[in-house]
């Protein structure tokens, strides 16, 4: 009896080992991840570049990261590079590489954490990992064999200040000219009289106009037509003129992963977020990746388009919040 039930938990323990490697394997082949940094070796302030790299194929959503200013309680970073895209030779596979420069202020061995990748796959968001990194940051060494020396006494100037004087006359007559020329212009332009500039202001909620803009579109039915990339660079321009009447976001100069990263800082709900994101990825492979999506899925992206603004739209005591 329990040489049976010892066989039986073995065979559990590899059938349960097995099934937790498919999903890994399964998502690898559908997205690779990784990160690599120039130097693993730094003095305290100096700067070191992380190179993030994501390869998928065009079937694939994949969320890039958001970067926080800190990785780590030590590891601060400085600079941020745009997302860059590119293709393989047979157009299948899609490559995106963001720089990050980073610096620490503190010496020791410090560890760069894994980056968090989000893979859309159905109606689940599966998850990926980089791997992580070492960071060795160190003082300047002191050769204490050396001794101690005084302190050099201060260096004479080799010149004075009547080598520069006929300079600074210059330099105060050609700023006497620039006052004279301002005041007379300032005068001139007090003498003609200048219309008011109008002021455009919004006065209709951002809601009403996007969803008269979806409902335009629509109207339009480009995507029957066979004019498949215009449907979703338009749909998109909708949404992202939106959000930018409605959140203040400049989306229309963003990236995608930028427009989700902006997102994620606001007050929204996680619905929402799911739709933009949908919405955004699907047509990000129709335009560069030139992906043809279904009837379904073109329906379904109006659809998100015009529910993200439905869910978002601005209510009066969202009004009276915003302005308190």
């Amino acid at each position: 009896m329990i040489c049976k039930y010892k066989a039986r938990m073995k065979e559990g323990m590899i059938s349960s080992f097995i099934l937790f490697l498919i999903p890994s394997f399964l998502f690898s082949q559908n997205a690779k991840v990784k990160v690599s940094i120039d130097t693993t070796n730094i003095k305290v302030g100096e700067q070191a570049e992380l190179l993030l790299s994501a390869e998928q194929d065009d079937k694939t959503v994949l969320v890039w990261p958001v970067i926080e200013p800190n990785l780590s309680k030590e590891i601060e970073v400085l600079k941020q590079g745009t997302i860059d895209t590119s293709f393989s030779e047979d157009k299948k596979q899609i490559l995106f590489t963001q720089r990050l420069t980073i610096t620490s202020f503190d010496s020791g061995v410090f560890t760069i954490p894994p980056f968090r990748f989000q893979y859309l796959s159905a109606d689940d968001t599966l998850s990926i990992y980089t791997d992580s990194l070492l960071l060795y940051s160190s003082t300047l060494p002191v050769d204490t064999l050396k001794g101690f020396h005084d302190i050099s006494a201060p260096l004479e100037p080799p010149f004075g200040w009547d080598d520069f004087m006929d300079y600074i006359i210059i330099l105060l007559a050609v700023i006497l000219i620039a006052v004279l020329i301002f005041i007379y212009v300032r005068k001139r332009r007090k003498r003609k009289p200048t219309e008011p500039v109008p002021v455009v202001v919004q006065t209709r909620p951002a809601h009403e106009i996007a969803i008269e803009a979806l409902n335009a579109l629509y109207i339009k039915k480009l995507w029957q037509k066979g004019e498949v990339k215009r449907y979703y660079s338009e749909l998109t321009d909708i949404v992202r003129r939106y959000l930018n009447h409605r959140y203040n976001i400049d989306a229309a100069e963003m990236t995608t992963a930028e427009i989700l990263q902006s997102v994620s800082h606001i007050r929204m709900n996680e619905e929402p977020k799911q739709q933009l994101m949908q919405l955004l990825n699907l047509s990000d492979l129709v335009k560069f990746a030139k992906l043809i999506p279904g009837i379904n899925e073109h329906e379904m992206a109006f659809s998100n388009a015009k529910l993200l603004v439905e869910l978002t739209a601005l209510k009066t005591d969202d009004h009276a919040d915003d302005n308190a």
